[in-house]
C-alpha cells in the first residue's frame, strides 16, 4: 500500500474575484471526496497560483492540480509566467501535473502562447480537462494528444450547492443584477462603452420595475465592480439608495454563494455568478463579454439565455429571465454534467494510484535480498525515488556528517555498516555515475563483488525488470545511428560557425570531444590539430573521459568545445583544466533559457543546465573574458572567450 499521497492544489485567488475562490474550494472538495474512497492516506494543500511561495511544496508533492479558471489564455502574461514556472519545476523534480476544468480563452501566434504551449506539453503534464473550447485546446495547445489526455467537463463550481451545503431560498422574490466593471468589454475587443452600459442596466431596471419585480445589484467581490454599481444608481438618480439597492461586498466565498442563493433569478455578466446560480437551481441570464459565457450557455442547452452585446435588448433580457424562471433547468442533465468533473478526476487519480502501487509492489517483490543504497547526494532530486527507495533497508554514505541522519524514513550509515551484513543476503545500489569508480573501490575493499553484491542503479533496474526513467548516457546517444544521421549536418554547420572565432595567430587547436574530427576541414593547413575523445577516433586521437576527470596535458592556443559541455558533470573542474592549457576558449551550449524543458534535456542526456549569463559568469571565474558571441538556431549559443 502507498503510505501517503500529497496533492498541491493551485488556485487563482489574487484579485478578490470570489468566483475563483469557489472554483478552488470546489476542486478541493471533489478531490477530497475521491481520495476518501481510496485505501490511501493523503494531504491536500491549497495555494494561490500568484503567490509563488510553493516551490518547496511542488518538490514534495506527488501531484499538482491546477484547480481551474481562465488559465489557458493568450491575454494574461502573469498567468502564463506562473504556469511555465510550475511545470518547469515539476518537470525537474518529477511531480505529475494535471489541469482541471480550465478555461480556454483564445489563441494568438505570440510569445505568450509559445511559452504556454511549451509549459502545457512538458512531460510532467498528464491530463488537461476544459470547461469550454476542447477543440481549440487540442488543435492549438496540446502538441502530443497521444500522451496528454484531454476532456471536456463541467466547471468545478457546478458543485457549489453541495460543496457549501447551501440551497436556494424558494420563497425569494428578488432578482439579482450581477454587475461587472465597465472597462471589461473594450478590454475584450467589444465596442460597448460605459455610457451604453449604464443605459442598458438602466433599462433592465426599468423593465423589472415595470413587471413589479424587486431587484438589487450585487458583485463577485471586486471593488471595481462595486464602484460601477454605484455609478449605475447615480445614473438613474437613486444614489441615496445605495445601502438598500447594492449588496455590500461579500467578505468570502461562502457569503458570496449565500448572496446568490437568496435570489429567485439573476441577470449577470460575471461567469461564476451564472455558474453558481446554475448549481443552486436559480435561473440565470448572462451578458456576454467573453466567449466563455457563450460556451457555458451552449453546454447547458440555454443559448437563448446568454446575450451578446449586439443582441442586448432590455425587454428581451427581462422576458427571457421570466421564461427561465417558469421553465427552470433539466435537472437530469445537470446531474450528469456535474458528474463529469468528478469522473474525470477520479479516473486519473485511480490510474495515478494504480501506477504507484504497481511499481511499489514490483520493487517490493523482486528479490529476497536486503537492498542498501550507497550515496545520498542526488536521491532527493528525483521525485520517484520516494517510492523507489521505500523498501530498502538503509542508506550508506562516505560523508561522516550524514551519519545517523534520516532520508525517506531510513537511516544513513557509513560503509562500515556493511561489515555487519551477510554479503550473500544483500545488494548495494551505487547511486551515482560520477563517482562510481571511487565507490566501487570502497565496496571492494570491504569484500563485495561487483554485479554480485553491488552494482549501478541501471544494472539493478535491468536485472530486476524495473521500469524507471534512466536517461541515455551521452556515449550511447553519440553512438546512436539515429542521432548521427539526424544531427550530422547541424553539427557541421555549428562547427563551421564556431571555427570563424578561431584567432588568426592560433597555431595549435585542442578539439575536446572531437568526434569524427569535422573541425579539421575548417582549419588552415599550417595549424597543428589535436583531437581528444573518450575513444580512439584516429591513430593520433588522445583518449580521455572527462567525466572520469581525465584531461590531456597539453599547452595550446585554442580549446574548442562543440556539443560536449552539456554532458560534463563536474563543469568547474572542466573549465579549470581548460583555463590551464590555452589562451582562447570557444564553446557551444544549449542554453537553459532557450530550451528549459526538462523532458527535452533528459531525453538528450544533458547533465547540467546553465543560462547563457550563468555560463559566461562561470567561465569568467577562471580568468577568461567574453570576446564575441552569437546565437545558433534554434537553441544554442556560441561563445568566444580569451584569457585575460
Amino acid at each position: 500500500m502507498i503510505k501517503r499521497i500529497s496533492v498541491l492544489i493551485l488556485v487563482l485567488e489574487t484579485g478578490k474575484n470570489l468566483g475563483d475562490a469557489v472554483i478552488g474550494h470546489s476542486t478541493r472538495y471533489i478531490l477530497n471526496k475521491i481520495l476518501k474512497e481510496k485505501d490511501v492516506e493523503y494531504d491536500l494543500i491549497s495555494r494561490d497560483l500568484f503567490s509563488g511561495g510553493y516551490r518547496q511544496e511542488i518538490c514534495e508533492a506527488d501531484l499538482v492540480v491546477f484547480a481551474g479558471g481562465g488559465l489557458i489564455s493568450d491575454k494574461y502574461e502573469t498567468i502564463v509566467k506562473h504556469i511555465n514556472e510550475v511545470t518547469m519545476l515539476a518537470d525537474v523534480v518529477g511531480t505529475s501535473v494535471i489541469f482541471n476544468a480550465v478555461g480556454i480563452e483564445g489563441y494568438r501566434d505570440n510569445e505568450e502562447c509559445e511559452i504556454l504551449i511549451r509549459a502545457l506539453n512538458r512531460s510532467c503534464v498528464k491530463f488537461i480537462s476544459t470547461r469550454d473550447d476542447i477543440d481549440l485546446l487540442n488543435e492549438k495547445f496540446i502538441t502530443d494528444n497521444s500522451r496528454i489526455k484531454s476532456l471536456k467537463v463541467a466547471d468545478s463550481a457546478v458543485w457549489t450547492s453541495e460543496v457549501y451545503n447551501i440551497r436556494k431560498n424558494k420563497f425569494s422574490n428578488i432578482i439579482g443584477i450581477g454587475v461587472i466593471r465597465s472597462g471589461v468589454f473594450e478590454d475584450n475587443g467589444i465596442d460597448f462603452n460605459e455610457m451604453r452600459q449604464l443605459e442598458l442596466w438602466s433599462r433592465i431596471i426599468s423593465e423589472l420595475e415595470e413587471k413589479k419585480e424587486e431587484w438589487v445589484l450585487f458583485t463577485n467581490g471586486l471593488e471595481v465592480d462595486y464602484e460601477f454599481a454605484v455609478r449605475i444608481l447615480e445614473y438613474i438618480g437613486r444614489s441615496g439608495e445605495i445601502s438598500n439597492k447594492i449588496i455590500k461586498l461579500p467578505v468570502d466565498d461562502e457569503e458570496f454563494v449565500r448572496t446568490i442563493s437568496d435570489f429567485k433569478g439573476i441577470i449577470a455578466a460575471r461567469m461564476h455568478a451564472n455558474i453558481i446560480a446554475y448549481s443552486l437551481d436559480i435561473p440565470t441570464i448572462g451578458i456576454v463579454w467573453n466567449p466563455k459565457l457563450e460556451f457555458f450557455g451552449k453546454t447547458i442547452s440555454a443559448t437563448n439565455r446568454f446575450f451578446k452585446i449586439d443582441k442586448c435588448n432590455a425587454i428581451n433580457i427581462v422576458n427571457e429571465l421570466e421564461n427561465a424562471i417558469n421553465q427552470g433547468y433539466d435537472r437530469k442533465f445537470f446531474n450528469d454534467y456535474k458528474e463529469t468533473t468528478y469522473t474525470s478526476l477520479n479516473e486519473y487519480i485511480n490510474q495515478f494510484i494504480d501506477n504507484k502501487i504497481y511499481y511499489i509492489e514490483k520493487r517490493k517483490c523482486f528479490s529476497k535480498k536486503k537492498i542498501i543504497v550507497f550515496g545520498t547526494g542526488t536521491v532527493t532530486q528525483i521525485k520517484t525515488n520516494s517510492n523507489f527507495y521505500e523498501f530498502i533497508e538503509y542508506f550508506i554514505d562516505s560523508d561522516e556528517n550524514k551519519k545517523n541522519n534520516m532520508l525517506f524514513g531510513k537511516m544513513i550509515y557509513t560503509p562500515e555498516k556493511l561489515l555487519e551484513e551477510d554479503f550473500n543476503n544483500i545488494f548495494v545500489i551505487v547511486n551515482t555515475f560520477v563517482f562510481y569508480k571511487e565507490m566501487t573501490v570502497t565496496l571492494k575493499k570491504i569484500g563485495l563483488q561487483e554485479n554480485v553484491h553491488f552494482g549501478s542503479l541501471e544494472y539493478y533496474c535491468m536485472k530486476n525488470d524495473i521500469d524507471v526513467y534512466l536517461p541515455k548516457a551521452w556515449k550511447e546517444r553519440e553512438e546512436s545511428k539515429e542521432v548521427s544521421v539526424n544531427n550530422s549536418s547541424r553539427w557541421n554547420d555549428r562547427i563551421a560557425a564556431m571555427s570563424q572565432f578561431i584567432d588568426e595567430s592560433a597555431q595549435v587547436i585542442l578539439d575536446l570531444g572531437c568526434g569524427q574530427e569535422k573541425l579539421k576541414k575548417y582549419l588552415r593547413p599550417t595549424i597543428n590539430y589535436v583531437g581528444v575523445d573518450y575513444i580512439k577516433r584516429k591513430e593520433d586521437t588522445i583518449v580521455c573521459d572527462f567525466n572520469n576527470r581525465e584531461f590531456p596535458k597539453k599547452k595550446v592556443d585554442t580549446a574548442f568545445v562543440s556539443g560536449v559541455f552539456e554532458y560534463i558533470v563536474d563543469t568547474e573542474w572542466f573549465i579549470n583544466e581548460i583555463s590551464l592549457c590555452c589562451n582562447q576558449f570557444i564553446i557551444s551550449y544549449n542554453a537553459f533559457e532557450l530550451r528549459p524543458e526538462c523532458g527535452f534535456r533528459k531525453t538528450e542526456g544533458f547533465v547540467n543546465k546553465y543560462t547563457t549569463a550563468e555560463l559566461i559568469t562561470l567561465v569568467q571565474k577562471y580568468g577568461f573574458r567574453l570576446n564575441d558571441s552569437r546565437y545558433f538556431y534554434p537553441y544554442q549559443v556560441l561563445l568566444n572567450f580569451e584569457k585575460i
